[in-house]
């Protein structure tokens, strides 16, 4: 019996799964997600120069490190809070303005 395996980084990911409204201006985000996508869907305005596709690139081209769950990272007036994550990888991350 042969089966595909996947993991986390092979699965595509519903819009249902990688964005959840916690709030006005309020909101819990996949960390795979795109920045340039939240910019146009939550109408930020995220920096778009960098070497990143994802939200955890954005957010490791400021803390230099995965950060702990709980640690906030402020840029530009928009407050990103790692709700989850490995020592590995960003999982996922609340954002605020």
């Amino acid at each position: 019996m042969v089966e595909d395996i996947q993991d986390e980084y092979d699965r595509q990911e519903k819009p249902a799964e990688w964005l959840k409204k916690l709030g006005h201006h309020d909101y819990l985000v996949s960390a795979r997600a795109d920045p340039a996508m939240l910019n146009e869907k939550l109408g930020l305005k995220l920096p778009g120069h960098g070497s990143y596709d994802t939200l955890s690139g954005f957010l490791l081209e400021y803390a230099r490190e995965i950060p702990a769950p709980g640690t906030t990272i402020e840029v530009e007036g928009i407050k990103f809070t790692i709700q989850r994550a490995t020592p590995q990888v960003i999982q996922e991350v609340q954002i605020r303005w």
